[in-house]
């Protein structure tokens, strides 16, 4: 059977699982897999862009947002923000007298980012960031996302090794939990090189 979409990868657990009465939790699989996903996997196709107004001190993260990658201003001088923690932040402000201005530092507290100095007047910023993979089964219209397409190895055995506590000493548990490491490992690899690769690259001219 094709892993290609979120009804065949149920189907597929339940198969590798050798049971035909877990249909009530093995989408409860799949959603505790991808939040491990979340937490492990940094790949070049979760990155993503979005720009924003930059009016007030603190400002919501996007939606799908999962980890700064960097801030910078969308303006003439693209300015990088520097992260720094709330702590210093609140010092910063502190010892400046709350001054408004360009903002130049920024710091994460909850879903808010904060900026120091507070804007002056209106910016607008290009935050880059890693965002949280795509979860399957929410609409008919997900049913399937760019990992399940790419490696539905890291699904189907991400799903089996969060079955394992669930079904109690499992012992295949070792072998799931290698395998998936060993596809991570491989995922992280491939996203690593093409990121890189472009780096390593030297224009050859010829001599006659």
């Amino acid at each position: 059977m094709a892993l290609d979409n979120y009804g065949n990868l149920q189907t597929s657990i339940a198969d590798w699982l050798n049971r035909s009465d877990l249909s009530n939790v093995i989408p409860d699989f799949i959603t505790l897999a991808e939040a491990q996903l979340n937490r492990e996997l940094r790949h070049y196709r979760m990155m993503n862009q979005q720009t924003a107004n930059l009016e007030t001190q603190y400002s919501a993260t996007p939606t799908d947002w999962l980890q700064t990658i960097r801030i910078h201003l969308n303006d003439s001088s693209k300015s990088l923000l520097k992260q720094t923690s709330a702590e210093e932040i609140a010092k910063l402000r502190d010892e400046g007298d709350d001054a408004k201005g360009k903002p130049q530092y920024y710091s994460h507290i909850g879903d808010l980012i904060e900026v120091y100095p507070s804007p002056d007047l209106t910016y607008t910023i290009e935050i880059l960031y890693y965002q949280k993979i795509p979860p399957l089964g929410l609409t008919p219209d997900t049913s399937t996302n760019w990992l399940l397409t790419m490696s539905p190895d890291v699904y189907l055995y991400g799903s089996l090794l969060q079955a394992s506590p669930y079904l109690q000493n499992d012992e295949r548990m070792a072998v799931w939990g290698s395998t998936y490491q060993g596809a991570i490992n491989g995922i992280m690899g491939e996203s690593d090189n093409t990121r890189h690769s472009a780096g390593n690259l030297k224009l050859r001219i010829r001599s006659y």
